[in-house]
């Protein structure tokens, strides 16, 4: 018994160290630093009369250089997917499927992973939709994965902004159930939700994966997804950013040839 309290009390710990910051709120800040926004980049200095002054600095926005080079390396060369009839083949050509792969894997390197899954269209056949970090929420996952999951996008139509929700949820082990809600985005709100579909279907597997990126998940230990390529280098690419804005002011300044 107090070996098994000794035990619990450290796991509840961790738990308590890790809940401090979720993944999703640190999506957010890799989400900023690949987009060339970063934190760092905007700070106050004392002007030559006492008074502060706001100022951006330059950035070399290695976090995009860094996350593109790992995309360029992964599918350097196009993996060979060997079959007998080829239909496997012909299906993923029809999806575009290399082109986005390499797409997302940067997206991937850069928030800590992304998902895809498989869409009935109305029109027939399967679709595979790619989706980023940010749009996928895990909701259930044990130490196989994920099974349970829901998926955002936004569309337009009529100049209107609307959210699509499906939800992915385990019902048995043999049956999955895929529900599309949807709501008119206003602001930060969203109104007149409206259910699209519901539609259970028999499967053992989950109509989904998400590719994580290899590094562990230091920051939220208890989280299934996985972390940004630079998470663990904020504080070279903020050096990077420093040296590279001195380095330019100082050519200005000086006006250096």
């Amino acid at each position: 018994k107090d070996v098994f309290e000794s035990f619990w009390r450290k796991v509840t710990r961790r738990t308590l160290l890790s809940s401090v910051i979720n993944t999703e709120e640190l999506i957010v800040r890799w989400l900023e630093v690949y987009r060339g926004k970063a934190p760092w980049l905007s700070y106050d200095c004392v002007g030559l009369k006492g008074g502060k002054n706001s100022r951006t600095r330059r950035s070399l926005k290695m976090a995009k250089y860094i996350c593109r080079e790992i995309a360029s390396f992964v599918w350097s060369e196009s993996p060979k997917i060997g079959e007998e009839d080829g239909t496997l083949n012909e299906w993923l050509e029809h999806q575009n499927f290399f082109n986005r792969a390499q797409k997302f894997t940067e997206y991937g390197a850069e928030a800590g992973g992304f998902a895809m899954k498989l869409r009935a269209p109305e029109s027939g056949g399967l679709v595979l939709d790619f989706v980023p970090a940010d749009y996928f929420i895990p909701v259930s996952w044990n130490n196989e994965g994920i099974y349970d999951a829901d998926f955002i996008s936004r569309y337009v139509k009529d100049k209107k902004t609307f959210v699509a929700v499906e939800s992915h949820k385990r019902l048995s082990p043999t049956q999955y159930e895929v529900t599309l809600v949807e709501y008119e985005e206003a602001g930060n709100e969203l109104k007149n939700k409206r259910d699209v579909s519901k539609t259970v279907i028999n499967t053992t597997v989950p109509l989904f994966a998400y590719v994580p990126t290899p590094d562990v998940n230091n920051f939220d230990i208890d989280s299934p997804t996985g972390v940004s390529i630079f998470a663990n280098a904020l504080d070279t690419l903020y050096s990077l950013d420093v040296a590279f804005d001195a380095l330019g002011q100082e050519i200005i300044l000086g006006k250096r040839r």
